[in-house]
């Protein structure tokens, strides 16, 4: 369905290709795991296998295959359970619930799913289950919206994981493959650096805009990082927190990070990821406020402006509609809505663009790698992903990139 025309500060119309959030969930690589495979053909190693399962956290990872693969294998102790789903960021067919179902171990009370996925896999999940005799209602919904709807409102955080990250949309438990890059997870108990809560006003060209600013303990002229959705960041997230350690710790240089609230859903639609409101307040207001009140170093090449999925494509909006920062982050940005390529060709001013996509996000991967073709002489990174879309590995490797980035400009 075609979109809108959305209009810039210089009148420059650019219509949506698309209005509608494609699809893009994958086919669940469910294999029959060693656990369950032992538990049927050799009983008499039960008990050990029940002392395993008792022990261990969710997932358990096998060891890795030579072809960078490695089990994955969920598992619940409940002799009320009817039936239980497993919920996984990327990995889910609405089509067939049974293939993320879990199986019982027969005479007991265990219940295993196993999952073929790559070592450095990382994802969030969420576990649902059912008590009742009736059927569980992610099997008796109709469409793709509506299954996946009962199935995360039946869910929760596994109660065993090892690892828990927030969201958008709450909590949810992380996977870590084996070899995967690892969430920074040392936080000081006192902040060194501040971070100061801002309103800014209205204008003609964008709404009210709230921001949480970090600063570090330092007075040099710093880089400035922008980053969209900043709600998330900053109250599930933390980011705020875990950047003062890493600088703290010498493994970030210092730098300012501005987060931008996104607020509700629906003004996010229409706020963010189009060329104006947040995308202009970010290059044409936010970063003029912030050097007027903070030391930041000058320069185009100073400044950094990044954002997730719709924020994803507002951080190169803000690449193009000044020459206010001359980096951008680009993590799942939703290339399908706007077609960007000429505008980021023509723009002559941006330094660099890095996106970062998962693979089990669809077509998105193939859409980042068209649009750095088109950008032929520019330095444009596609960096593909063990993910789907994403806060597990949205944190990790915007950090990672920040840290690359930081350190090639020193």
């Amino acid at each position: 369905m075609n979109g809108e025309l959305w209009t810039d500060w210089r009148c420059r119309s650019y219509p949506e290709k698309s209005a509608c959030v494609p699809d893009h969930d994958g086919v669940v690589p469910r294999v029959k795991g060693s656990i369950e495979s032992l538990w049927r053909t050799s009983p008499t190693t039960r008990p050990h296998l029940a002392a395993q399962m008792q022990a261990s956290r969710n997932p358990l990872f096998g060891p890795p295959n030579s072809d960078g693969a490695c089990e994955a294998t969920w598992i619940i102790r409940d002799e009320r359970l009817t039936a239980a789903l497993l919920w996984v960021n990327g990995i889910f067919d609405f089509t067939d619930t049974s293939a993320s179902e879990f199986s019982r171990l027969a005479g007991s009370d265990y219940w295993v799913l196993s999952l073929r996925v790559p070592t450095d896999w990382l994802a969030s999940f969420r576990i649902a289950t059912w008590h009742e005799p009736t059927q569980a209602p992610w099997r008796t919904a109709r469409g793709r919206m509506a299954v996946r709807r009962a199935a995360y409102k039946a869910s929760v955080p596994a109660p065993r994981a090892a690892h828990r990250i927030g969201g958008a949309h709450g909590d949810s438990s992380l996977a870590i493959g084996p070899q995967a890059l690892r969430i920074p997870n040392h936080v000081l108990a006192n902040m060194l650096g501040s971070v100061e809560e801002i309103y800014l006003p209205a204008t003609g060209r964008w709404n009210k805009q709230h921001v949480w600013l970090y600063s570090p303990p330092s007075s040099e002229p710093l880089p400035l990082l922008v980053l969209f959705d900043g709600q998330v960041w900053h109250n599930s997230l933390t980011l705020d927190r875990i950047v003062d350690s890493m600088i703290a710790t010498g493994e970030l240089p210092p730098l300012h990070i501005a987060l931008v609230d996104s607020f509700s859903q629906q003004r996010r639609w229409h706020e963010l990821g189009v060329p104006c409101q947040q995308a202009e307040f970010a290059a044409r207001g936010l970063v003029p406020y912030v050097q007027a009140i903070r030391s930041v170093a000058p320069g185009a090449e100073n400044a950094i402006v990044s954002g997730q999925s719709l924020g994803g494509l507002a951080a190169l909006w803000s690449l193009t509609l000044s020459d206010t920062f001359g980096h951008a982050i680009a993590q799942s940005p939703s290339l399908w809505r706007f077609d960007l390529t000429s505008v980021l060709h023509d723009d002559t001013l941006w330094h660099s663009i890095t996106l970062q996509v998962g693979r089990f996000e669809g077509a998105m991967l193939d859409a980042a790698r068209d649009v750095a073709a088109q950008l032929p002489g520019r330095t444009v990174r596609v960096q593909a992903v063990n993910g789907g879309h994403d806060w597990a590995w949205w944190l990790p490797y915007l950090i990672t990139e920040l840290q690359r980035m930081l350190s090639e400009s020193r």
